[in-house]
């Protein structure tokens, strides 16, 4: 056992020497987010997205999102949704300040699928059939990472998805707004 403690204690010392950036996540990280889908109504939002770094100082990534929500409130006539998962197959994010660097800003445009659950719905005597939907979408947006010295740090997103063809019960547009936690290799 005394023979490991050495090389050990070199280990430790290349692990946890250095800078606060040299802990950052460099290949890839997760974020875990909690929020709300807005319009139609408002619906609790949860998510996660990984983004793979395409370059050692995490200004350009790439990766798939997923946000499902559920519990909405306030649709208009016929757009009321059990379930709505909004998935981007391929993310492209793009840092907008000083690469490298601990706080984090960047763009986003992704492209994937929406899937979407709408119970029957009776209103001013219409009555709207269930439905179940998968359709196209854009979705761009905007956040931001801050790593404060270490592997893990806080996420915020605000995104934008449009519906490229589909169903005129589903909206256009919807935004999502999420808080959520970050962390990586």
């Amino acid at each position: 056992m005394r023979r490991w403690a050495p090389i050990a204690a070199c280990l430790a010392a290349l692990l946890f020497s250095g800078d606060a950036h040299a802990r950052e996540p460099r290949i890839a990280s997760d974020a875990f987010y909690v929020g709300a889908r807005i319009d139609p109504g408002v619906a609790l939002l949860a998510g996660w997205d990984l983004d793979v770094y395409l370059s050692r100082d995490r200004s350009w990534s790439l990766g798939p999102g997923l946000m499902l929500s559920v519990l909405g409130t306030g649709e208009r006539a016929g757009m009321e949704q059990d379930l709505m998962i909004s998935a981007d197959i391929l993310r492209l994010k793009v840092q907008v300040n000083e690469a490298g660097g601990e706080w984090r800003p960047y763009l986003m445009v992704g492209g994937g699928f929406s899937y979407v659950q709408l119970p029957e719905q009776t209103e001013d005597e219409v009555t709207f059939a269930e439905l179940e939907k998968f359709t196209p979408m854009l979705t761009v947006g905007f956040g931001g990472d801050l790593f404060a010295g270490g592997s893990w740090g806080l996420a915020m997103l605000l995104a934008t998805h449009f519906h490229l063809s589909g169903e005129e019960r589903l909206p256009l547009a919807w935004a999502e707004v999420a808080l959520g936690i970050r962390f990586g290799i």
